[in-house]
């Protein structure tokens, strides 16, 4: 459980699962140390039974991707039997997920929710560091979230060096998908790595990208 100035928050790890390898990840910068598991439905309706004044519930995978629990709509059923008015907010890289699949999510969800897609690039850069992700289904889980009109769409883009100067193009592609939020952000993971080291700094590359937007 965390406080934040927005309320209480409760973040949930259901799954250690991911398809990615990105470089400054713990799970590809430690191989094998990290078990590939899921929490049991049991065991998460034993967490919420307790009812307590959640504002927002967190599925974001620090070492997973909450999406790739096998029974993830079951979860979200499961949350909004216990908590019908918080807010639930998805953090995924979006990769691998079918039409029908973001369908049924989009049936779960409700106004007050959210899905935020980290996307840290274009078509052909995205995967420098989203190393494995899937444009197309990527995309095809936007597109269908927003046909479907419920809960709302957050573009995470992480500042990197290979990045830093297709930001506006990707406010534009953002703002063509019909996505509610474009959030520009630093990454909390230190690197040597020269392609993830930006140039700029996260004021200058925000002004940049919505100069002339």
């Amino acid at each position: 459980m965390v406080k934040r100035s927005r309320g209480v928050f409760l973040h949930l790890e259901i799954s250690s699962k991911c398809t990615l390898k990105c470089p400054l990840c713990p799970r590809t910068q430690h191989p094998g140390k990290f078990a590939v598991t899921e929490l049991s439905l049991d065991l998460l309706e034993k967490a919420l039974g307790a009812r307590l004044p959640y504002t927002c519930i967190l599925l974001c995978g620090d070492h997973g991707d909450p999406i790739y629990h096998s029974r993830f709509h079951e979860v979200l059923q499961l949350i909004k039997r216990y908590y019908p008015n918080t807010k639930i907010e998805i953090a995924t890289n979006g990769s691998f997920r079918s039409q029908e699949w973001w369908t049924r999510t989009a049936e779960i969800l409700e106004k007050h929710d959210q899905v935020t897609f980290g996307i840290d690039g274009l078509k052909h850069t995205n995967s420098i560091y989203r190393v494995g992700a899937d444009w197309d289904s990527i995309i095809k889980g936007i597109c269908t979230l927003k046909e479907y009109g419920v809960a709302s769409v957050r573009w995470q883009w992480i500042l990197f060096k290979y990045n830093e100067d297709q930001i506006k193009e990707g406010v534009q592609w953002a703002r063509k998908l019909g996505v509610d939020t474009f959030e520009l952000r630093k990454s909390f993971r230190p690197t040597d790595d020269p392609r993830l080291q930006p140039s700029k700094s996260l004021e200058s590359a925000q002004k940049e990208a919505l100069c002339e937007n």
